[in-house]
């Protein structure tokens, strides 16, 4: 109450032009955590679900610059047209890191030709369509310096938790099933 008050106390006190310059930040405005993920657990997730996991983190990490940045984009269209918004995603995770004086010199080109080449291999005869598996690995890098800036920038909370969440039993425990019924089926 008594910020409000003294809010109202200010604003009776000036005049009607500079009222609306007036600033109601809170000052004790706390971070909001976010969350992020061990590579080991990115890797397995997004194995176990054929890659969607790779598309949910991508979500995500555009959200994320979305929001910090001010960008007029749609996460959600970076993540499912991918192969599009790899490589640009993964310098702009570079050029984060450089604001925190975190040097990353992943070559982000590298990386872009494995996650494309990993992408098409299953159209592959047997057993190299296996190579579609080793995707993970290219987000390795970027997740390890994202992660590692967001624990050092001042006005984010990261918070890595260790076990997985409830969403992610959940997606675990749906693409365990459907793998079993793929198996199954191919046996059949």
């Amino acid at each position: 109450m008594n910020n409000v008050s003294t809010f109202l106390f200010q604003a009776k006190s000036m005049d009607t032009e500079n009222i609306l310059d007036y600033d109601i930040e809170p000052e004790n405005e706390q971070q909001i955590p976010y969350e992020i993920i061990h590579p080991a657990k990115f890797i397995l997730l997004s194995t176990i679900t054929v890659g969607l996991y790779e598309l949910w983190w991508m979500y995500k990490t555009w959200n994320f610059f979305k929001e910090k940045d001010k960008m007029d984009i749609l996460p959600a269209a970076r993540a499912i047209f991918s192969i599009l918004f790899f490589y640009p995603l993964m310098e702009k995770i570079k050029e984060f890191a450089v604001t925190q004086n975190i040097q990353k010199n992943y070559l982000t080109i590298l990386l872009f030709l494995g996650y494309v080449i990993s992408g098409f291999s299953d159209r592959l005869p047997d057993p190299f369509w296996l190579l579609t598996f080793i995707s993970p690995v290219f987000f390795i890098p970027p997740i390890f310096t994202f992660n590692e800036t967001l624990q050092a920038h001042p006005d984010f909370n990261a918070v890595e938790y260790p076990h997985f969440n409830n969403r992610q039993w959940i997606l675990i425990g749906i693409s365990l099933l459907l793998w079993g019924l793929a198996i199954t089926s191919y046996n059949v």
